[in-house]
């Protein structure tokens, strides 16, 4: 679990890794709360067969996160200074992923940083 302002609207905001028994399928969700209501769901992902091999950081607002050069994307210049906490997601030897909230989209978007 990591604990930080996603959104910057300077209240703590949730993101969790959720593993299922059954399946051993695992997801990632992120909650935005805010001071006066209820916290809610603003983005889920599909991570893994095997959550043992993943885990998740905080990423300081300020940092510059870029697309890894082996993702294949028409937009090469995938380059984003984070204007509030990010999360990144590391697949233990695979991959690194940074999702971060778009202020400009209102939602949250992703960077593959590494392969």
């Amino acid at each position: 679990m990591v604990h930080a302002d996603f959104d910057g609207d300077g209240n703590p905001d949730y993101a969790l890794l959720l593993e299922s028994e059954k399946t051993r399928s695992a997801k990632l969700v992120i909650l935005l709360c805010s001071g006066h209501r209820a916290c809610r769901s603003v983005f889920e992902d599909e991570i893994s067969n095997d959550v043992s091999y993943v885990y998740i950081r905080p990423v300081p607002v300020g940092s510059r996160v870029s697309q890894t050069d082996a993702v294949d994307t028409e937009d090469h210049s995938s380059s984003v200074t984070l204007k509030s906490t990010g999360i990144r997601l590391t697949y233990f030897g695979q991959a690194d992923v940074v999702y971060y909230w778009s202020r400009r989209l209102k939602k949250i978007e992703k960077v593959q940083t590494a392969d």
